[in-house]
């Protein structure tokens, strides 16, 4: 055998895979949509409660996000509940939340708290706290925050301190410039104006 004739027998190993009409981008059908209807779908109170109490082994919640997590499980994928369920559903979800607040698994007071303390210690603004309890739809929790002035403006201190050692503060020749800056910065961290202003005034004489 030659050496033409075995080169083109070691080709011929791989065979050719004749071209089907399901190559065709033209002719591919499109992906199915997927079927939320085949999903398992929560619908009792002790449905719901298994949910939660599911979720809130993992972390801590508040009731107005819980009540938010278990109404879009009871949608499954939809954006409305269906007319004949609607209120059956809902009472659900309320008897579930209900015996998770009594039996303290969900504590909006508690869980105000500790976002309250670990923003504190991470140096953030009582705007900045306000606004987050917020999103975790604690907004009633805020007015009980006793906001303390002093240590407020020692939080400002540090916040200042630490941006000073920074590079791209160190460059910054200009007084006002710097001033300027660090007092955006504080405000961003949820510091309110004057505040600001009085810190960074204290640091940078």
């Amino acid at each position: 055998m030659s050496i033409r004739s075995r080169k083109l027998n070691f080709k011929s190993r791989t065979p050719v895979r004749a071209r089907s009409t399901n190559d065709d981008p033209d002719t591919t059908p499109s992906p199915r949509k997927r079927d939320y209807s085949a999903r398992w779908t929560p619908k009792t109170t002790k449905e719901f409660y298994d949910v939660a109490m599911k979720y809130c082994s993992r972390r801590e919640t508040s009731r107005a996000k819980m009540e938010m997590y278990l109404l879009r499980k009871a949608k499954n994928g939809a954006r409305t509940l269906e007319e004949s369920i609607k209120e059956a559903t809902e009472a659900a979800i309320q008897e579930a939340l209900d015996i998770l607040v009594r039996q303290k698994v969900i504590d909006d007071e508690r869980y105000a708290g500790m976002l309250v303390r670990d923003f504190q210690r991470r140096a953030k603004g009582q705007r900045y706290i306000q606004g987050k309890l917020k999103e975790k739809g604690l907004e009633s929790q805020i007015k009980s925050i006793v906001n303390d002035a002093e240590q407020e403006f020692e939080r400002a201190l540090q916040v200042v301190e630490k941006l000073m050692i920074k590079t791209r503060f160190k460059k910054i020749e200009n007084a006002f410039e710097l001033k300027q800056k660090l007092t955006q910065n504080l405000m961003r961290a949820g510091f309110d104006l004057t505040l600001s202003k009085k810190a960074v005034a204290l640091k940078i004489r």
